[in-house]
C-alpha cells in the first residue's frame, strides 16, 4: 500500500504535460501556470503562522516573481510549443542549469 501512495505524485506529476497540451488550445499558458501554482499558494496562506515583515516583503515579492510566476509560465509555454515529453524534461532539467549558474 505504501508503494501506491508514493506512486501518486509521480503519477499526478507526469500527467501535468499531457493535461497541459490537451488544455493549452483553448486557455492561455500563463493562466494554466497561475491555476497550477494557485491550489498551493492558498494552502500555505492557511496555515502560515505568522506574516512576513514590512522589509521582507520586497524580496518575498521578487522570489516568488521568478520562483513561481516565470518559472511556471514558461513550463507552460514550453508545453504549447513542444511535445509534451521534452516540456518534462526541460522541467526536469532546470535544477541542473540553475546548479551550473
Amino acid at each position: 500500500m505504501n508503494i501506491l501512495l508514493a506512486m501518486i505524485p509521480a503519477f499526478l506529476w507526469g500527467t501535468t504535460y499531457a493535461v497541459t497540451k490537451y488544455a493549452t488550445p483553448d486557455w492561455p499558458p500563463i493562466l494554466l501556470g497561475a491555476i497550477r501554482a494557485l491550489p498551493a499558494g492558498i494552502l500555505l496562506w492557511f496555515i502560515k503562522p505568522s506574516w512576513p515583515k514590512r522589509e521582507q516583503w520586497r524580496g518575498l515579492i521578487v522570489l516568488a516573481s521568478v520562483n513561481i510566476t516565470l518559472f511556471f509560465s514558461f513550463i507552460f509555454v514550453l508545453a504549447v510549443n513542444l511535445p509534451a515529453a521534452i516540456a518534462g524534461v526541460g522541467m526536469v532539467s532546470v535544477p541542473v542549469v540553475a546548479l551550473l549558474y
